[in-house]
């Protein structure tokens, strides 16, 4: 859930332009929440069943209506969106987080890697369909903008786990591989300041982050090449770094992405906040993945 960096841009209600006024069918059922856009698509559905619906959105979620009786189907927080792409010109895929526990408790085994509690096992992708182009980018735009604000709200306002003066930057749901070969999931948040890795055990909160580093400790990073169709990334932290010395995390440790959308943000999103803090370049390897 990527969450793209933001690029410090925070809103401010008092100097945005006011929003448009809520259409007489969505009254009284978004909550007091502030509409911001609405429009006709078609769900595609998995046995090719696909149906109407009406997607609107508010300030801080996503409505799905029937088109018909203007009844609610389903209502997803914004914080529940970790990703939306285009697909082609006239489709687009949204990535919700199943739950709000996040945990499936599903058991999954990735060859060459080990088994356990993937990342990918907690999103479900839904394809839409849009009449044109221009509305799916438009939804495109919106969808993403806004599920960033509300990842920042969330995580600096809502539960604190980033202290100021940092600054949400963005946010990427992963799979940690321990060196026994568990599958853990987990969230990298990056900050302006530091990348923290987070145990979501039941839900994202300060006391379950394992451990955060300032972009200066960061050595390198390697991505970790295989045909699996996995997307491995190690993050090395220098070995003088008081963490690695007294023994509360490890030099190098090992995630797997989602996809390769995914690796190439992150690592792009390091490269751009590494290079702020220390003026120096990241560096970027590859490696074979070693499966013994």
């Amino acid at each position: 859930m990527s969450s793209s960096s933001n690029n410090n841009i925070n809103s401010n209600d008092d100097e945005e332009e006011e929003s448009p006024n809520e259409p007489l069918q969505f009254e009284g059922k978004l909550n007091g929440e502030r509409y911001i856009y609405h429009g006709f698509v078609e769900k595609i559905g998995k046995k090719k069943q696909n149906e109407n619906r009406v997607l609107c959105l508010t300030r801080n979620a996503l409505y799905q209506f029937n088109p018909y009786d203007n009844s609610l189907i389903q209502k997803n927080n914004l914080k529940e969106i970790y990703r939306i792409e285009p697909k082609s010109k006239l489709y687009f895929s949204i990535h919700f987080l199943r739950a709000s526990s996040l945990l499936s408790g599903k058991k999954t085994k990735i060859s060459g890697w080990g088994s356990g509690d993937s990342a990918l096992n907690n999103v479900s992708i839904v394809d839409y369909y849009c009449d044109n182009a221009e509305q799916r980018y438009f939804w495109q735009v919106l969808i993403r903008r806004l599920k960033i604000d509300r990842w920042q709200c969330f995580i600096e306002d809502e539960i604190k786990l980033i202290p100021a003066p940092a600054i949400y930057q963005s946010s990427y749901f992963v799979t940690k591989v321990t060196r026994k070969k568990k599958l853990l999931p987990r969230f990298l948040i990056l900050s302006s300041h530091t990348l923290y890795n987070v145990d979501i055990n039941k839900k994202i909160e300060p006391k379950n982050i394992k451990w955060g580093i300032s972009f200066e400790e960061i050595l390198s990073v390697t991505k970790i090449l295989d045909f699996e169709n996995s997307f491995g990334l190690t993050v090395q932290i220098y070995p003088t770094t008081e963490a690695v010395k007294n023994k509360s995390m490890k030099e190098v440790t090992t995630f797997l992405l989602n996809n390769e959308h995914d690796r190439f943000h992150i690592i792009s999103d390091l490269k751009r906040l590494i290079y702020l803090h220390t003026s120096k370049q990241l560096q970027v390897h590859s490696a074979e993945h070693k499966t013994k």
